[in-house]
């Protein structure tokens, strides 16, 4: 049980279904509670900080579900500067890549050159891969994720940021958003030490 509270779930708690199943589950041993010998066991401090994350987790979800973090997207189209919500925009059919605000604005970027770039990707096989869609709704609750936890912690993450610009002003820098434990681990880290 000890690698499945401390290594498998943790990192499937930044996906919208994994947050989703355990959120689920957890329905289930809250009505239960637990047991003297339970809270006994050296897993049960581990336990008890995995329920925090999931429980944190599913509130994001069940804001998200509501619509509360609308996810933004421009228009592709070189010629326009619009920001609408991502769900009111309409993606190319083909390549399903690109965002565009108007018909006009698909057609326009269409004769401007889409057209090649599109079927290349269609040539590739690129349009079936779901890993570089940003309309796949674990990609885009992965966004939402990461802007709740900045925005959660946006006052030590920007003092931390002015630190950096004062100590090193000519520094490029990024946020790091690294979940692969499943909690978050933020950096601030120069871009120029990227590989």
């Amino acid at each position: 049980m000890a690698p499945l509270v401390r290594e498998i779930l943790p990192p499937a708690l930044i996906y919208h279904t994994g947050i989703s199943c355990v959120d689920e589950a957890l329905l289930g041993v809250s009505v239960w509670g637990y047991g003297p010998r339970f809270k006994r066991l050296p897993l049960f401090a581990d336990w008890t900080r995995l329920i925090d994350l999931a429980q944190e987790r599913a509130k994001i979800v069940h804001a998200y579900d509501a619509g509360e973090y609308p996810s933004k997207a421009a228009c592709n189209s070189p010629k326009c500067n619009n920001i609408h919500d991502e769900r009111d925009m309409k993606c190319c059919a083909a390549c399903q890549r690109l965002n565009y605000c108007s018909v006009d604005c698909q057609s326009t970027h269409w004769r401007g050159g889409h057209r090649d770039v599109c079927a290349r990707l269609q040539a590739l096989g690129l349009a079936q891969l779901d890993l570089i869609s940003t309309r796949d709704r674990s990609f885009t609750f992965m966004r939402v994720l990461a802007r709740h936890d900045y925005l959660v912690r946006q006052g030590p993450v920007i003092t931390e940021q002015v630190k950096v610009l004062y100590e090193c002003p000519d520094m490029p820098y990024y946020l790091l958003f690294e979940y692969t434990s499943g909690w978050l681990n933020l950096e601030i880290l120069s871009i120029d030490a990227v590989d």
